[in-house]
């Protein structure tokens, strides 16, 4: 399996140009998904052939980095490593059948925006002085407060 593995990093580099942390990303979370798979299979790494791994092992995966507690973004990468990779190597016709067809991500949180209560509002457009560079920061302000603009989280 890491040959293959070694494939789809090469791919993900020199055919698809991805970042160098993306590619360490993916490479992490496939050697994640090969340890549990090795631990379940009590089959070494080495020996784990890409037509083992079905659905049934894949939800089972799902099902330990959800104890582990890992967040829902941590997840869903992982999982669109593996989907990636059985991608590739169903294009590159190495599987007959891709098991991450019928795995779902698992929702991810909505999490509302960050605000300013009325006052603190105020506060902020209000704290500028009266000099020409207090007025443009005041104007500024203004007109951040006035059009909703965030600042990203």
């Amino acid at each position: 399996m890491y040959i293959l593995i070694d494939h789809f990093i090469g791919y993900l580099k020199l055919q698809k140009n991805f970042s160098d942390r993306t590619v360490e990303a993916y490479q992490k979370d496939l050697f994640d998904g090969l340890d549990f798979f090795s631990s379940v299979l009590s089959t070494p790494v080495e020996q784990i052939e890409p037509s083992v791994i079905d659905g049934r092992l894949l939800r089972g995966f799902l099902a330990n980095l959800q104890q582990r507690k890992l967040s829902r973004a941590t997840v869903a990468r992982k999982l669109a490593s593996w989907r990636s990779f059985f991608r590739f190597l169903y294009n590159d016709r190495l599987i007959k059948a891709n098991p991450m067809l019928r795995m779902a991500n698992p929702k991810q949180e909505k999490r509302l925006p960050k605000f300013l209560h009325q006052e603190e509002a105020k506060q902020l457009v209000e704290a500028p002085d009266a000099t020409p560079l207090g007025l443009r920061d005041r104007a500024l302000l203004e007109f951040l407060y006035a059009t909703g603009t965030r600042y990203p989280s």
